[in-house]
């Protein structure tokens, strides 16, 4: 479906670039990078964990963080973790408990 049709559905779009067409079309996305990290912690300490990525401007990105947990055996571990964009290349995350956390930036034109 062409992204200059106005009765398109988003939900029926499959893939990253089908969407990134439709929302970069309306409101200026140049691009989207995701991924996830497993942040190990060893009994409710706070650990903090480094993820490179492509070059953006922090300036004109959103950093979106979506936190899980993690289970070992017969305990689970629940805390918290944050992130944000320290530079160009960096993004930084802090974690409570051992989590997978995945994430999204968003880099706006």
């Amino acid at each position: 479906m062409a992204t200059g049709d106005k009765n398109y559905d988003i939900a029926k779009e499959t893939t990253s670039q089908e969407i990134l067409n439709v929302v970069g079309s309306g409101i200026g996305v140049k691009s989207i990078q995701r991924g996830s990290i497993t942040i190990s912690t060893n009994g409710g300490t706070v650990k903090t964990e480094n993820v490179t990525i492509e070059a953006v401007n922090p300036n004109k990105s959103l950093l979106l963080v979506q936190h899980g947990y993690h289970t070992s055996g017969y305990s689970s571990e629940f805390g918290s973790a944050i992130g944000e964009i320290v530079d160009e290349t960096t993004l930084k995350f802090t974690a409570t408990a051992t989590n997978i956390t995945n994430w999204q930036v968003i880099e706006f034109y």
